[in-house]
C-alpha cells in the first residue's frame, strides 16, 4: 500500500488554458494518491498452488490544473480495482500447467486506452 501526497506547491511557469484555472494546490499529473497491491499464493500440495491478486489505483489527473474532471473519457482516469486468480499444477521437474482469469471482477477502466475486460488463459510451460 502506498500513499503519495503529490500536490503542486508553486508553479510560476503555468499558463492556464481555462480562465481562472491554477495548478497550485492541485494533484501532480499521473500520480494517484493511493495504490495498493495484494498477492497471496496457497500451496495445496507440492504439485498444486492457487494464487489470487488484487490491485487498486486511485484517481489520477492528466492535466496540471486538474481540469480533466470527467472520468472514463480520454485523459479522465477513474480509480479502479482488479482481481486476478491463477491455479498451477507442477507435472514434473520440467513441466507445469496453469490456468487463470485476469480482471475476474470484469472492471471496465482505461488509461489512454481500454484495458482488457475479463480474460481467461491457459499455459503449458517447459523449464530446462
Amino acid at each position: 500500500i502506498s500513499y503519495v501526497d503529490a500536490t503542486i506547491l508553486e508553479n510560476s511557469s503555468y499558463v492556464p488554458t481555462i480562465t481562472g484555472a491554477t495548478s497550485v494546490g492541485k494533484h501532480t499529473p499521473y500520480v494517484p494518491a493511493w495504490r495498493a497491491t495484494l498477492v497471496g499464493t496457497y500451496h495445496i500440495s507440492p504439485e498444486w498452488s492457487f494464487t489470487t491478486a488484487g490491485r487498486y489505483i486511485g484517481r489520477q489527473y492528466a492535466t496540471v490544473d486538474n481540469t480533466d474532471t470527467f472520468p472514463k473519457t480520454y485523459q479522465g482516469f477513474q480509480p479502479f480495482f482488479v482481481m486476478d486468480v491463477r491455479t498451477n499444477y507442477q507435472l514434473n521437474h520440467n513441466w507445469s500447467a496453469a490456468a487463470g482469469v485476469d480482471n475476474l471482477n470484469n472492471s471496465k477502466y482505461f488509461l489512454y486506452h481500454p484495458f482488457p475486460e475479463r480474460t481467461f488463459y491457459a499455459e503449458l510451460k517447459y523449464t530446462y
